[in-house]
């Protein structure tokens, strides 16, 4: 079977760039252990810059604001580093690659060009004898009052599915939770929101980030938790873990998960914009007490967040039918699974980086849900029996292309 690439992938130019030793040992343990699919170093690095290079572009914040009011601005290719610029480009891939896996060692330096030899494993009878750390009732998502739901919204959320870099479902859930909260007695404006949520969610981060040094891995993602980075940190987490919104000529424009997913929405008293939390967004609280961030989620839960996604925000929902069709048809490898993505109805539109991107995002969403097995089987994602169950009940919007009708250029075979 041809291994897919998708159309106008550039080719491949050579950058020597020098990393902590201690980072290398952890992209070989990634590597290792078949975690995102990903077969050398450079298909990781690359992945990591393409998606921080995004990031940057789309959340930056002007210095001094912490609540974001503006809706992000049109994506466009990342641009190409020229050969003079390899040192900022190490200096780029340091940081995206220090942010990306879980915890950085000791400060040695190495060549990523260079062999590096991993610690061996564990045996997995000590590994049995580690102590469990449960996870703490302060990590649930909890309703401590009364919840007050707006009558009726006067903003338009975007179309379509949702940007790749919303790449865990928890954190929105959280959000919207502390925005009932926030909203007991009725809406508050949309920029005091932003700013007390996002405070909110610094001091949640910190109690997740210690809960991850006891053992429990993959609990901050989305959440702000790195202070040197703090713009860019709380900027991700307000722009794709609650969204955005703007007022326009023609109204306040939306978009972003609480928006986009009906669960909450602006009103405008003497004109200023407020937030709120829709009737629906109320039952979606309700469905979701209980849930921490670890994962995959109870199989109960997720059940009816499929079921919600399915019935009010379909453009979303689309995302997950088109990566569970494109697995469970046999497409099932990083690259197979992108181009199920790039030749569809929303795909068109996209960038290669975004194709990127967002096919990468439904998956680790899918995972969370436990759509999706926790780990690639020789290089493949697979289905659990809940993924297939959902599969099984609904009809994707588009069907998938078997492997072997997909030329190693990213075109359907005629």
């Amino acid at each position: 079977m041809s291994d897919y690439r998708i159309p106008d992938w550039e080719p491949g130019r050579l950058v020597r760039v020098r990393f902590p030793a201690a980072l290398l040992r952890q992209i070989e343990e990634l590597l290792e252990a078949g975690v995102g699919g990903y077969t050398d170093r450079s298909e990781l690095v690359v992945d990591a810059v393409r998606e921080r290079l995004l990031e940057l572009g789309d959340t930056h914040v002007p210095t001094g604001v912490t609540a974001t009011n503006e809706i992000l601005k049109s994506r466009a290719d990342s641009t190409f580093l020229s050969e003079e610029r390899s040192s900022e480009m190490a200096e780029l891939v340091e940081v995206v690659l220090r942010d990306s896996v879980w915890r950085q060692g000791q400060e040695e330096e190495g060549d990523v060009s260079a062999p590096v030899v991993s610690p061996p494993s564990r045996d997995p009878a000590e590994a049995a004898r580690e102590v469990v750390v449960s996870m703490p009732e302060e990590a649930a998502i909890v309703i401590d009052g009364v919840l007050s739901p707006i009558e009726s919204r006067e903003d338009t959320p975007q179309k379509g599915p949702l940007f790749g870099l919303h790449n865990r479902d928890f954190p929105s859930l959280w959000a919207l939770t502390e925005l009932g909260r926030y909203t007991a007695e009725g809406p508050i404006a949309y920029s005091e929101f932003m700013i007390e949520v996002a405070a909110s969610a610094w001091k949640y981060g910190e109690m997740l980030v210690g809960l991850e040094r006891q053992g429990i891995k993959g609990l901050t993602s989305l959440f702000p938790t790195n202070p040197d980075k703090r713009e860019a940190s709380e900027g991700r987490f307000l722009n794709f873990g609650v969204g955005e919104a703007k007022s326009t000529k023609d109204g306040w424009a939306t978009r972003g998960p609480l928006f986009q997913w009906g669960v909450a929405g602006i009103v405008v008293s003497e004109g200023v914009g407020s937030i709120g939390v829709t009737p629906l967004g109320v039952r979606v609280i309700g469905q979701v007490v209980g849930l921490t961030p670890d994962i995959p989620h109870p199989q109960e839960i997720a059940v009816g967040f499929a079921e919600f996604l399915q019935a009010s925000a379909p453009d979303d929902w689309w995302g997950f039918q088109r990566l569970l069709t494109a697995v469970g048809a046999g497409a099932s490898t990083r690259n197979e699974v992108a181009i199920h993505f790039h030749g569809s109805r929303f795909g068109d539109d996209w960038t290669k980086n975004e194709v990127s991107t967002n096919a990468a995002g439904y998956v680790a969403r899918a995972r969370e849900w436990g759509f999706l097995e926790q780990k690639q089987q020789a290089g493949r994602y697979v289905l659990t029996d809940l993924g297939r169950e959902i599969l099984a009940q609904g009809e994707a919007p588009e069907s998938a292309t078997p492997p072997n009708d997909i030329s190693t250029t990213g075109e359907k075979s005629q």
